[in-house]
């Protein structure tokens, strides 16, 4: 709907309200114009407050004619994944930044894998510049000279071993995307050098005399504490606030166990497809287990967990037990999940229940639908509408053999 109303410029503001929210939706919904992304239920008074200034900023578009914003139909490959409300603000915010020009500069901040590159890619992948070439480069990884090297290239003979001219990052991303991870870390030295980049958009080849103009969006992530940073001295404040035009904050896992369940399922589906072995399920006891485990190491440690469970399973199931290496992993127990609102708790476990539910019928029936809806006791139309809710597909479960 909103893409016709784009296409056919009928210029009214838009908010979004699903049952069934996901990054692509959110992130398209806004990449597309939408005012607002409302995931069910929702404040009705936030909705009332939405309205009134949809209304107001129509009103003045009717007296200020405006450009209508740009169609834009690509997608990301990168997936996050998550429908928290903390992750719905990133999906919006990566929508937004995504129809701007490279000139908004993009931080990224988290503790260590939340999924910051993902994050940076996404705003690559939705852009209007996505076929242009994405760079990353870790800013800690290699010596300043290296570094600098890396980000600006060098002319022949500019420092011993300079046996060519190379030419660097910032030049090779083009018109698309410079990551720069670990931003956090680098020297002084090389923050001004940054600086000046920001500030001018263009830079010298080292060695070289010629100004290369900065053509590409420059997005830059860390886990540390920038603030603490600039009040020790440690990081330029004015490079902080040329770094962050637009700053996405990545919550950790711990802080959005909801996510939790859907994401072990995604890692579970990517396992069984690289190690070619049947789709084991998640019991009850497992998604406790998983909801209540504090995950320092975030999503890259639930994704090397569930990688390393699948390893040594041999059932069709995977239990609490299949997770030894997990440091202050504790046995089987009712959760003192971090959610204080019990209908969400709820709403976990039964989601996860009816997930696994069909699951377990389609994976005893070898995908049979229609088998399977009726050891179950319902219509196969009503469960061919709880596989779609959950994203189950009939064919993973095909010629499956005990």
């Amino acid at each position: 709907m909103q893409k016709e109303m784009l296409l056919k410029n009928i210029d009214i503001p838009v908010i979004v309200m699903t049952s069934f929210s996901s990054m692509n939706t959110a992130i398209q919904s806004i990449r597309l114009g939408a005012y607002d992304y409302l995931r069910k239920p929702f404040n009705f008074g936030v909705v009332q407050t939405l309205t009134e200034k949809c209304l107001a900023e129509l009103e003045f578009k009717l007296s200020n004619k405006s450009g209508k914003p740009k169609e834009h139909l690509l997608g990301g490959k990168y997936e996050l994944s998550g429908s928290s409300p903390a992750m719905i603000e990133v999906y919006k915010t990566i929508g937004s930044v995504a129809r701007t020009g490279n000139f908004t500069n993009v931080l990224i901040l988290g503790e260590s894998g939340t999924g910051k590159e993902l994050v940076s890619r996404q705003v690559h992948m939705w852009s209007t510049n996505s076929d242009e070439p994405f760079i990353g480069l870790n800013m800690t990884a290699l010596p300043d000279m290296l570094i600098e090297s890396e980000l600006f290239g060098h002319e022949k003979g500019a420092f011993t071993g300079a046996n060519s001219q190379k030419i660097g990052k910032f030049e090779q991303a083009g018109e698309g995307t410079i990551f720069l991870d670990e931003i956090g870390g680098i020297s002084q030295d090389l923050q001004q050098k940054l600086l000046r980049v920001l500030q001018e958009r263009e830079f010298f080849r080292l060695g070289g005399r010629d100004l290369v103009p900065v053509r590409c969006r420059i997005i830059a992530a860390t886990n540390d504490d920038l603030n603490a940073k600039v009040a020790s001295g440690e990081f330029r404040k004015d490079l902080y606030f040329r770094l962050k035009v637009v700053s996405v904050h990545l919550p950790p896992l711990r802080d959005r166990p909801d996510d939790i369940p859907r994401l072990a399922d995604i890692f579970i589906q990517r396992n069984a497809q690289d190690l070619g072995v049947n789709l084991p399920i998640l019991p009850r006891e497992t998604i406790i287990f998983l909801c209540s485990y504090d995950w320092p190491g975030n999503v890259r440690e639930l994704e090397n967990a569930i990688a390393q469970a699948m390893v040594f399973n041999r059932s069709d199931r995977i239990m609490p037990n299949d997770f030894p290496e997990l440091e202050g992993s504790v046995p089987f127990r009712e959760p003192t999940i971090k959610h204080k609102n019990l209908d969400k708790v709820k709403q976990i476990f039964v989601d996860e229940f009816e997930k696994n539910f069909i699951k377990d019928g389609l994976l005893h029936t070898m995908g049979n639908v229609v088998d399977a809806a009726k050891s179950a006791g319902i219509s196969t139309q009503r469960y061919y509408q709880i596989m779609k809710k959950h994203d189950v597909k009939a064919g993973t479960f095909k010629n499956r053999s005990f």
